[in-house]
């Protein structure tokens, strides 16, 4: 190798070893040297920036670290680069002189050091994945991103599950840990910047829950169960309301619309293969007594028993 000029020694004698270039996401705009570090500044205006035995191009979306290293008899034979992109960028490529440098067996990019200026420049791409992998899981997919909070900084993983027909989701996970759904029907995971390990669970579901979904309700129940024709083919939903005490049925609604009880004191909902959303009101009953204990049955309450038989029994 050559032999340096001992004002050249001393020179990098009189510097830390390490020499850091940093290349800003929008690319290093000129900078200041500070001690040993070199760190670019987006604001000024861009410019190729030199130290001692190399030159930086410079490179947008990531870092550049460079270091002298010796060999035993304590010379500088080799420059050490490593790239650290950004969050969210990985190294495309490193050159040398306009030359591709491959990493070496120990993983690191070590460049031949013979006292000539090395110009060094890296280029970065966007990175697929870089914050979650995604497990795969049968019976359903599972989608995911990166949302931004108000500062407009990626903080949080946003999970999408979605079952296959005749399937429904059991449970979303997050590195082998079952996640709540939050109360805007999200599954939302911080990201704090380590790779976060993304599956889920779908079982089969039943023909009831293919049929219908009861919604919750205040002051009573919805109980529902799906009804047989005389060919043996499921094609009703037979629902039955059951006030809380003190309470009285307002009101039986399928999607959102108010259904009418049948001469049979029944609430028959015809289901044609779409799934159907029960809900029901439930109010204050004002004829029931206020205080004490029960004083008889009215003929309002035999009524009602006497519906709630009904409604119990499938359709012939």
């Amino acid at each position: 190798m050559k032999t340096l000029a001992n004002n050249t020694w001393k020179k990098i004698a009189a510097c830390a070893m390490a020499l850091t270039v940093m290349c800003g996401v929008a690319g290093a705009m000129g900078g200041k040297v500070l001690g040993s570090t070199f760190t670019a500044s987006a604001a000024e205006v861009q410019q190729e920036q030199s130290g001692d035995g190399y030159t930086i191009t410079p490179c947008q979306n990531g870092t550049l670290q460079a270091e002298l290293i010796q060999t035993k008899d304590q010379e500088f034979d080799a420059l050490k680069v490593t790239p650290v992109p950004d969050a969210g960028y990985k190294l495309a490529a490193l050159y040398a002189d306009g030359d591709q440098v491959a990493i070496n067996d120990n993983d690191e990019y070590l460049i031949a050091y013979h006292g000539d200026v090395i110009n060094l420049y890296a280029e970065f791409v966007e990175a697929e994945n870089y914050a979650f992998e995604i497990l795969p899981c049968e019976n359903g997919e599972v989608k995911a991103e990166l949302v931004q909070s108000s500062d407009q900084e990626f903080d949080a993983v946003l999970i999408t599950p979605t079952p296959a027909d005749g399937f429904r989701l059991d449970k979303v996970m997050v590195n082998g840990e079952q996640v709540a759904i939050n109360d805007k029907d999200q599954y939302l995971v911080a990201y704090n910047g380590e790779k976060l390990t993304i599956s889920a669970e779908f079982v089969a579901t039943t023909l009831e829950e293919e049929a219908f979904e009861i919604q919750p309700c205040e002051n009573g129940e919805l109980k529902a169960e799906l009804v047989q024709s005389s060919d043996q083919e499921f094609d009703a939903v037979l629902v039955t309301p059951v006030p809380a005490k003190g309470y009285k049925v307002s009101k039986v609604m399928v999607n959102g619309e108010q259904v009418a009880i049948n001469d049979k004191g029944e609430y028959l909902i015809a289901y044609e293969g779409k799934k159907l959303y029960l809900s029901a009101e439930f109010v204050a009953d004002d004829n029931l007594p206020k205080t004490g204990a029960a004083v008889g049955v009215s003929a309002a309450a035999v009524a009602v028993a006497a519906a709630a038989v009904i409604l119990t029994k499938k359709r012939k």
